[in-house]
């Protein structure tokens, strides 16, 4: 078997080969080791400043929501207490509402007891004008209650419909500053790391997450400043209407005062008239007594007198002389006729005119019982009024 030889050139070429193969790889080896290195460095360098970043981007993060769950917060507070404030008002309102039914069912039960007077007093006077005014303010005041009062229930709802809002959110903000808080003291040995991701849901921009928040608390603040220019308008309300109805009931009562002392004077001089006719009834009883005496009493001088003429008219023939006796008895009897009649034209006289008294009496009579119980009637309205 024949076997090639190697040259001694060839065998050195060879190896000097086989040498710069190894140097080659060598100095590949060293360079890619010094390339890693940098990389490393580098690498190391970004993620430490990566991890920086996103640590302060966390801490800003976490300042802006709880900055913003302050907003909310405040917001909230105010929206809450400005609820309360409006409920109270709700029900002073109601309560006025409510306050209003007793002036007015007396101012009612007023006009109805004084459409009971009898005449001449029954007629629509400065009492009942008042008392219709009255009437009139006190239902006009409850109609703009009741408006007051429905414009309050729809603000509480619309207050309560942003606070609702607002606690929405702030649940949310404070879930958020709790989930990137805890993310911020997270390291690579925390137990919840995780090395996958699942999918999240849709993402919010920073200015429409500003944006929304801004929209609530703005919201919330623009219910609350019209609740309280709701609640001063109210106020203005109350006001107003109580110096309203307070001057319309002192009117009513300054004329119910005034109308009793009317009353009260006109029947003072009815009750003083009628004494003076009952006085006066009395002396014309006697006068009639008197005249009825004196016509009785004239009756037996005037059959006397007729007796002693019928008597002298039986003398014979010539003996009926009309002579002085027989003219005294027919001037006798003549004067009594006279008497008579003038006496019974004058008792005739009198008892008309006492007819007349007591016909005027009566009248009188019955209108002072009509003004006492007029003056009755508006005594109990102003005693009513008062006890208010």
């Amino acid at each position: 078997q024949s076997t090639t030889m190697a040259t001694h050139t060839s065998w050195k070429s060879a190896n000097n080969s086989l040498l710069h193969r190894a140097d080659t790889a060598h100095e590949n080896s060293q360079t890619q080791r010094v390339k890693t290195a940098n990389l490393l460095d580098t690498h190391s360098r970004d993620l430490q400043r990566t991890q920086r970043d996103v640590q302060e981007k966390l801490a800003h993060r976490i300042d802006d929501i709880e900055q913003r769950k302050q907003e909310l917060i405040a917001a909230s507070e105010e929206n809450t207490a400005e609820t309360n404030e409006l409920t109270n008002t709700k029900s002073e309102v109601e309560e006025a509402i409510k306050g209003k039914e007793a002036p007015l069912a007396v101012a009612l039960e007023c006009l109805r007891a004084r459409g009971q007077r009898r005449a001449p007093d029954l007629f629509h006077d400065n009492v009942d004008a008042k008392l219709d005014a009255e009437v009139k303010l006190l239902r006009s005041v409850q109609d703009q209650l009741r408006e007051k009062l429905a414009a309050v229930i729809e603000h509480l709802r619309l207050l309560r419909a942003a606070n609702y809002q607002l606690c929405d959110d702030l649940k949310d903000k404070a879930l958020s500053h709790s989930i990137d808080t805890t993310c911020a003291r997270l390291d690579g040995n925390s137990a919840v790391v995780t090395s996958t991701l699942s999918p999240s849901a849709r993402a919010t921009q920073p200015d429409e997450w500003v944006r929304y928040t801004t929209t609530n608390i703005a919201r919330s603040t623009a219910e609350v400043s019209a609740s309280r220019a709701l609640r001063h308008q109210i106020a203005a309300l109350f006001a107003n209407t109580a110096a309203s109805l307070l001057r319309a009931s002192d009117d009513v009562n300054d004329a119910l005062r005034l109308r009793l002392s009317e009353y009260h004077g006109a029947r003072e001089a009815a009750t003083r008239k009628l004494q003076t006719l009952e006085i006066e009834i009395a002396s014309q009883d006697e006068n009639i007594a008197s005249l009825c005496a004196t016509m009785t009493s004239r009756n037996t001088p005037l059959r006397l007198a007729t007796a002693r003429l019928e008597h002298r008219q039986g003398r014979p023939n010539i003996e009926c002389v009309r002579d002085s006796a027989q003219h005294a008895l027919v001037g006798e009897v003549d004067a009594l006729d006279l008497s008579v009649a003038q006496l019974q034209k004058q008792l005739t006289e009198a008892q008309e005119t006492h007819r007349a008294l007591l016909r005027a009496a009566h009248t009188l009579s019955e209108d002072v019982a009509c003004k006492t119980h007029a003056a009755d009637i508006d005594t109990a309205c102003l005693q009513r009024r008062v006890a208010l």
